[in-house]
């Protein structure tokens, strides 16, 4: 077993903007999310999020600050998906709140 408090090396460390959440990477984050898809659990169409990008931003900003998030986003619906092909082989897709996944892609963008 490995004892990390005892490591030689050093760990890496990550380049990660810890300002505030701006509007313009809650813009970007929408963006990625397809219209015409389904509108995910919180049965909003994606093209109506930007009426409240400066809302979703100060709301992320908060949520970033403080390291807590509401446990609804901890929870999702895993929906198993047979690969393309071989029916053995199985994928899946998570279907959890709009605003969740708004908030995984800018924290994804920032690592």
């Amino acid at each position: 077993m490995h004892s990390f408090e005892e490591s030689e090396e050093e760990c890496p460390t990550l380049d990660v903007s810890v300002d505030p959440i701006h509007a313009g990477e809650v813009t970007k984050a929408s963006q990625s999310l397809k219209n015409g898809k389904a509108a995910l659990i919180s049965h909003i169409q994606p093209k109506y999020s930007t009426a409240v990008i400066p809302e979703l931003a100060d709301l992320y900003s908060d949520i970033w600050k403080s390291r807590k998030i509401a446990s609804e986003w901890k929870n999702g619906i895993v929906i198993p998906l047979p690969k393309k092909g071989n029916c053995s082989n199985v994928g899946g897709v998570l279907l959890c709140c709009q605003y969740q996944t708004v908030f995984s892609c800018i924290l994804l963008g920032r690592i």
